[in-house]
């Protein structure tokens, strides 16, 4: 069961659904934002990795 399916309804049951499609957008972009930051971490890495 996905996790948003909990956020979605609670959220859109108690405040409305668009407040509960806002949010989940906000949260989607967050978390693009972490992997892009996460990413060129691990890409830094793999790079310094393989010029050994």
């Amino acid at each position: 069961m996905p996790i948003g399916n909990i956020e979605i309804g609670y959220l859109s049951e108690h405040f409305g659904t668009g407040i509960a499609i806002r949010f989940g957008c906000v949260v989607t972009i967050l978390a693009a934002v972490a992997l892009i930051v996460a990413s060129r971490g691990v890409r830094q890495a793999y790079s310094s990795y393989k010029s050994m």
